[in-house]
């Protein structure tokens, strides 16, 4: 039998083609659905979902990053740390996992976790183009913000963390200034993700930055000087007013409204007694707090009208200050026109420095024309005096966002005017600068 021809090297090995590109992890792992796979995202490439989104926000420490900065490659590794620490490992034979917890409805409807990604974005990437004074150092629009993106297979999650418009040297002794490249400073978190995710973000961010994160309270303060800043700038042209109503929610704190009660069941049994009535002695019955909440929507057409009272209101008011000022020079008195006074007005807040009303006498630079004129027409309207330090404002709503006690959306249309743009800014400003402080 005469031999076969061997095959020539061509006929034996199929051509060699390009390798793609793979996102398999350097230990190996392969990325399909099971193992989702890891990026460190382009900068300014994708961008996460900000506007028109609603999160929770918390306040960061400084972040301390070391000798080395955040640059790609590291962020990829630690995208990789990320998504080990929300699919699991395998310990004794069994594949543990957040992604797996049985007993989490939403994390189950979120579906696999696809990709996990860390990566900078610009600020006016998010919030959009930068209108106002940029003044000396970096623009606020070309600041980076830090995002962390887990695709889940029916759910994108998402997480900020935002530096302040403005470089700021050291705040006091112990905290690092952003001259100290050995720290990052990114005061607010921005979290929108279920909340078990939630827990698992905050702590893989604090242990791996060595930071403190606790939740921001955004308080009457916060949310009386956004609505007045946002105000201040939407309504100043003719052609951009609001074409939404203002909703704010005012609601009570109870500690201080039982209190109140207490004070008015001691004054009429002392009533009773001195007129002869013999009480029984024991626990008062208890008595309802009543209106939990009360909400107060102003039509849009009526915004210039309040802004205008309340200007001429806030006039009054400092001349009225002003002259009891001078009157009571002598005395020493600190309380002008503040028939509670600082202690009691404090305690009666809940000893928070947001709440109590405090600060309205307090010159930060910002008037409150609307708060002022609103306050009047619920005194004439609904008897209800609104400055009183039990009562605060839990809730806002407006056309350009929306803020509670720990949540925050803000609304953006297609196409903004420079000044709605620039009102966009002053709100984000001031939720950094509450961050911040």
């Amino acid at each position: 039998m005469p031999p076969r021809k061997r095959r020539r090297l061509s006929d034996a090995q199929p051509p060699i083609s390009p390798v793609a590109p793979s996102n398999a992890s350097p230990s190996g792992i392969d990325t399909s659905p099971s193992q989702p796979s890891t990026s460190s995202l382009p900068t300014d490439d994708a961008i996460p979902p900000f506007l028109n989104t609603t999160f929770s926000t918390h306040r960061v420490s400084p972040l301390y990053v070391g000798s080395q900065p955040l640059v790609q490659g590291r962020l990829h590794v630690l995208s990789q740390r990320l998504r080990d620490l929300l699919v699991g490992d395998v310990v004794r034979g069994v594949e543990v996992g957040l992604d797996r917890a049985a007993d989490d409805g939403a994390m189950r409807r979120a579906g696999a976790l696809e990709v996990v990604a860390m990566g900078w974005v610009r600020l006016e990437n998010l919030v959009g183009r930068y209108v106002g004074s940029e003044g000396g150092g970096t623009p606020p629009g070309r600041r980076r913000a830090l995002q962390i993106s887990m695709q889940y297979e029916n759910t994108e999650c998402a997480a900020l963390l935002l530096p302040t418009l403005q470089a700021r040297p050291a705040a006091g002794v112990g905290r690092p200034g952003e001259e100290d490249h050995d720290f990052l400073h990114l005061p607010l978190l921005l979290l929108r993700m279920p909340g078990p995710l939630k827990t698992v973000i905050i702590d893989f961010v604090s242990r791996t930055f060595d930071c403190r994160i606790s939740s921001l309270s955004l308080g009457t303060r916060s949310l009386v000087g956004a609505l007045e800043r946002w105000i201040s700038h939407a309504e100043k042209s003719a052609t951009d007013r609001s074409t939404r109503d203002v909703s704010l929610t005012l609601g009570f704190y109870a500690p201080a409204v039982a209190q109140l009660h207490q004070g008015q069941r001691d004054e009429g049994k002392g009533q009773d007694q001195t007129e002869g009535n013999e009480a029984e002695d024991g626990p008062p019955p208890a008595t309802p707090l009543g209106i939990k909440s009360i909400d107060v929507i102003i039509p849009h057409t009526d915004l210039r009208r309040f802004l205008r009272v309340g200007r001429a209101s806030e006039a009054e008011r400092a001349e009225a200050v002003g002259q009891a000022a001078g009157k009571q020079h002598a005395s020493g008195s600190v309380d002008v026109l503040d028939t509670f006074g600082s202690v009691r007005r404090k305690r009666l807040g809940g000893g928070k420095d947001e709440e109590s009303w405090a600060w309205r006498s307090w010159d930060s630079g910002l008037g409150q024309p609307f708060t002022e004129a609103l306050g009047r027409y619920v005194w004439k309207h609904l008897a209800l005096d609104m400055f009183h330090p039990a009562v605060r404002v839990t809730k806002i709503a407006c056309e350009g966002f929306v803020l509670s006690e720990s949540r925050v959306k803000i609304f953006v249309d297609d196409a903004l005017s420079d000044t709605k743009q620039r009102a966009v800014w002053a709100v984000v400003g001031g939720l950094l600068d509450r961050a911040d402080n």
